[in-house]
């Protein structure tokens, strides 16, 4: 039986239709493929830059860091040669900041550590007062130290340079710093001098300077 001429050119039309639909259809995905891909290519230059950013203001803080902390261990222990130095490491993806104190001996030997348990009471209380202070700079508040008695850990030798280094700090930054004390030579260093005299039944204070 001879084929309908008619039929066939219907079936061929309706597969030259279909060609042209895949063809169409291709065409628009390799567009959207094309611009998948230069999508993909913007992302990663974003997340790149995001990165160089974050590194760059990791960098800049941990410097900061370093910076105030070995200048006021410096300050404090004119007598030792103590600073500080930090570690950026990426742990599971996230950023990690670890803080070692480095203590160097005349003869040569060296103690690195991010543990304070072996440097003594007088570094970790200055250490510690001066983390504070970043933390409160860092985070936009209210630059008010409060030290109630916070310093009976450190040696009597270095409370002058413990002194000179809260006043020069409260200078510097514009920080206020309210130390409670009974070290008269702490004293010294304060703007403001309030003693607090104890009766029998009330308390007054009663300003020096």
């Amino acid at each position: 039986m001879i084929p309908d001429i008619g039929d066939l050119k219907s079936t061929l039309d309706k597969a030259l239709g279909i060609e042209a639909a895949l063809k169409t259809q291709e065409s628009k995905l390799d567009a959207d493929i094309s611009f998948l891909e230069k999508e993909e290519e913007i992302l990663n230059l974003v997340v790149e830059l995001f990165r160089q950013m974050a590194d760059a203001e990791i960098t800049e803080a941990t410097q900061a860091v370093e910076s105030l902390l070995s200048e006021g261990l410096y300050t404090v222990f004119e007598d030792q040669d103590i600073t500080v130095e930090t570690e950026v490491r990426l742990v599971r993806g996230k950023v990690s900041v670890d803080l070692h104190t480095i203590r160097k001996y005349p003869d040569g030997r060296e103690i690195k550590n991010s543990s304070l348990e072996g440097f003594g009471g007088s570094i970790t209380t200055i250490q510690s007062i001066l983390l504070r202070i970043i933390v409160m700079l860092k985070q936009g508040l209210r630059p008010l130290l409060i030290l109630d008695e916070s310093l009976m850990a450190l040696e009597n030798r270095y409370i002058e340079t413990t002194g000179k280094l809260l006043r020069s700090l409260c200078e510097r930054l514009d920080l206020d710093a309210l130390v409670i004390t009974h070290n008269p030579e702490l004293v010294e260093y304060a703007h403001t001098h309030w003693d607090l005299k104890k009766g029998k039944n009330s308390s007054t204070f009663k300003r020096v300077k």
